[in-house]
């Protein structure tokens, strides 16, 4: 691997995917504030205010910033300060431009290495340089990791830390029917808890994937019980002391322990709403509007009870109760709307953003998509839409085409790889039973991280288990094209 025909070839690898994202960026995206994205105001409003060095607040209002970690804010107000912030409407993006297009051309330099980090993950993953070629590869030309170096988003830095997460997780972790002979845990699961913990000061995510990790520990892990609970209070330990200091932060704001308070808003905002359509036959605007003001109203007593204490008042955390609440009358149909927003995730198209920058509509989410609307709006021109250039819907066409591909790798390798390992009594081929282990370690982390997305689900929100499940389908077409005659 360190040969000098693999730095050259890693090098070509990094030259390749910054060009296309340089150029992606320098012909297109960075005109017209096309970097901007529904969440990109938060990010720029926070950074200003960290520049201005006024801490983690909203610029308009004495009021801390709780629903954003800190990390990209402050990514951003490096830059912010350095070319200063005046002018007339100094708080826009336009009077900011030249910092945010300096700032992001080092992200667009970082994230291009992306590529070289999923090449040794593959290669951990799989033993095999061919696969992990294949998959660096695609990732240079990986619509949505394209996309997320270029946008004004937590995603394209976040995901460098958490792809490191996941080597350092598998370099450590021993899959039961295995022995680890080296023993080499330790420091790899520190190193691990280190990297997700990066990443969750960027992108809150962490502490949800810490549950996936004692989860594949407990069942898929190849030591004693003793080993794995040293291994998981090891790993809980690093993780948690290393995003502590925002918890400390937040208590001592608000008297409660909390990192990012944004499950009853999510909550309330997508899935309470569309409860409440049903019952009262309204539109979605309209039961988002009763959702927020039951929030208002069941929050006036324990507001006025932080207020009195001299706390500041978290008011993301008011919505938590009357969601749940909402959720628990219906459950039924709160599981039905959480599940078809979680398949949207896993099968939306990350080329959908060429049909928003095609309608101008880049800058804010709708209310409510469907998925299907969302292909043909892919694939073909639908009423609402503009005329979308030729590259942008062949590049369409290629994605839809490549997730085609990769959706019958990962059904038939489930079935070779997963299940027939299972149930079946004959004695099963050494590459497959190989294989078989790495489907066990990685599935449940694709599984879970798409159910987190129960609440609006689209592409972006794939990007952490992208990589995991192109390696997937992969491992059924190499067994198809190289391993089945063998």
């Amino acid at each position: 691997m360190h040969s000098k025909k693999y730095f050259k070839s890693f090098f070509w690898l990094f030259i390749t995917a910054f060009v296309i994202r340089g150029a992606g960026f320098y012909f297109y995206v960075q005109h017209n504030e096309r970097y901007r994205q529904p969440d990109s105001f938060d990010y720029h409003f926070a950074g200003l205010s960290l520049a201005l060095d006024k801490g983690m607040f909203h610029l308009d209002r004495p009021k801390p910033i709780f629903w954003r970690t800190p990390a990209y804010p402050w990514y951003l107000s490096r830059f912010y300060k350095s070319h200063g912030i005046n002018g007339q409407k100094w708080w826009t993006l336009q009077a900011n431009e030249p910092a945010i297009k300096q700032a992001l051309w080092l992200q667009i330099f970082l994230c291009s290495f992306i590529p070289l980090i999923l090449f040794s993950l593959t290669q951990l993953l799989t033993h095999s340089a061919t696969l992990a070629w294949i998959t660096a590869w695609l990732s240079v030309f990986h619509i949505g990791l394209t996309f997320s170096s270029m946008h004004l988003l937590t995603e394209g830095l976040a995901m460098i830390f958490f792809y490191l997460f996941f080597i350092f997780f598998y370099k450590g972790f021993c899959v039961r029917g295995q022995t680890d002979k080296k023993n080499t845990w330790l420091h790899n699961f520190i190193y691990a808890a280190l990297c997700l913990g990066a990443a969750t000061w960027i992108r809150p995510m962490g502490e949800f994937v810490s549950l996936v990790v004692i989860l594949v520990i407990a069942l898929f892990g190849g030591h004693s019980w003793q080993k794995k609970i040293k291994q998981v209070a090891l790993f809980l330990l690093v993780f948690f002391v290393s995003i502590s200091p925002w918890y400390v932060r937040n208590y001592n704001l608000t008297g409660q322990w909390f990192y990012c308070p944004m499950l009853g808003l999510y909550l309330n905002t997508f899935n309470a709403p569309k409860i409440i359509r049903r019952t009262h036959n309204l539109k979605l605007e309209d039961a988002i509007k009763i959702t927020y003001a039951r929030a208002q109203e069941n929050g006036k007593q324990e507001i006025s009870k932080l207020r009195a204490q001299g706390k500041t008042v978290v008011g993301e955390k008011i919505h938590l109760q009357p969601a749940l609440d909402i959720l628990k009358e219906h459950p039924w149909w709160a599981l039905q709307d959480w599940t078809q927003e979680s398949l949207k995730t896993l099968f939306d198209l990350h080329a959908h953003q060429f049909v928003d920058l095609s309608n101008n509509s880049f800058a804010f989410d709708p209310v409510e998509e469907f998925l299907s609307h969302k292909i043909k709006s892919c694939l073909w021109q639908q009423k609402d839409q503009q005329s979308m250039p030729l590259l942008m819907r062949l590049l369409c066409w290629l994605e839809f085409i490549f997730a085609l591909l990769k959706w019958i790798g990962l059904l038939a390798g489930a079935w070779l790889f997963l299940l027939q390992p299972l149930f079946t009594r004959k004695k099963i081929d050494a590459w497959i039973q190989k294989t078989h282990y790495l489907w066990l370690k990685t599935v449940p982390f694709i599984g879970a991280l798409v159910f987190m997305t129960g609440g609006f689900g689209y592409a972006r929100l794939r990007l952490p288990i992208d990589p995991l499940m192109i390696i997937l389908s992969l491992t059924f077409w190499y067994w198809l094209f190289c391993k089945k005659g063998k």
